[in-house]
């Protein structure tokens, strides 16, 4: 396999309410980038992630796994953390080793208490975070309600894609970011009337976070002036590694809508191992932080042990 540098590498914790969809996201982001050449499903028992036969008679993640995306020249680590909270352990060693979470809740209309937990879980962990609402195009689906009540929350949420639907279904996004709209085919296309004024509303908040992270920011902030693509860029890696922002999109990970521009966020905004927060460690008894360097000697941590049934028996 190639070898990554480390701003070419992202580990990334899928976390969220149980029957969210994360285990569904895995796969399709690496059906999408072709490193599986089959969409399995878990009804099916045929996903990747969940192989464990318990987890295949039962329909649910029962333990974390480890699968990769590669795109864009990147190697984005997949660790796929059930959502029970008997297994909240799992949550938490994945956090350990991750460099960002995406936390995965569906458009239900309400914030979740799993939802709630790994948000606040990153925050205390110091772990940045995308949330990826999913199935908004599923019968029943509020979008508008789900990102109302994650706000209401947690006020540094801000969305920074919102999607076109027409008929029930999602045809297109619009990109807060970039002031406009585009089909799922990645075409721009004309910016609907009625996103106008949410649009202009998270446009703002967004560029207002963005201005905390620097203080010639903020006196452009102040002063009227628009930001340049580079200081926009800089200035939200800032604001995620320091919890000021996280950013909100959207998708439906079982028909792979809005997966590549997920996988596109996480190369161009998520933090990769050296942008991400210290590590703690022992040496010679005393706490010590370890940043990630590639420089330096090596040292990892271990975050998962599986013990083989059948080592040994034939």
């Amino acid at each position: 396999m190639k070898n990554f540098k480390t701003d070419f590498i992202r580990n990334v914790a899928l976390i969220g309410h149980s029957g969210e969809g994360k285990t569904t996201l895995a796969e399709a982001m690496m059906f999408e980038t072709k490193c599986i050449d089959r969409f399995g499903k878990v009804d099916d028992g045929t996903s990747t992630m969940d192989y464990d036969p318990e987890e295949i008679n039962r329909k649910i993640s029962i333990s974390m796994s480890l699968g990769y995306a590669l795109y864009r020249d990147c190697k984005i680590n997949i660790l796929d953390v059930p959502g029970f909270f008997d297994f909240e352990g799992e949550m938490v060693a994945a956090l350990h080793a991750a460099d960002s979470a995406v936390v995965v809740t569906s458009a239900s209309g309400s914030l979740t208490v799993g939802t709630e937990k790994a948000l606040e879980m990153c925050a205390q962990k110091k772990t940045a975070a995308l949330i990826f609402v999913n199935a908004v195009d599923k019968e029943n689906s509020d979008f508008d309600g789900t990102v109302e009540a994650i706000m209401a929350k947690f006020k540094s949420v801000v969305p920074i894609e919102l999607p076109i639907m027409e008929g029930g279904k999602m045809n297109g996004v619009v990109d807060v970011l970039a002031n406009k709209a585009f089909d799922l085919q990645g075409k721009e296309i004309a910016v609907p009337a009625s996103f106008q004024s949410k649009l202009d509303e998270y446009n703002g908040k967004l560029m207002e976070m963005i201005a905390e992270t620097d203080e010639d920011l903020m006196m452009k902030f102040f002063d009227g002036e628009a930001f340049t693509p580079e200081e926009i860029q800089k200035g939200l890696h800032a604001a995620i590694a320091d919890d000021i922002f996280i950013p909100l999109v959207a998708g439906n990970a079982q028909t792979s809508k809005g997966v590549k521009r997920l996988l596109d966020k996480l190369v161009d905004i998520m933090p990769h191992p050296e942008r991400a927060h210290k590590i703690g460690a022992t040496l010679n008894g005393e706490h010590v932080e370890v940043a990630v360097d590639a420089s330096k000697p090596f040292s990892a941590q271990v975050i998962k042990a599986i013990v083989d049934q059948y080592v040994g028996k034939f």
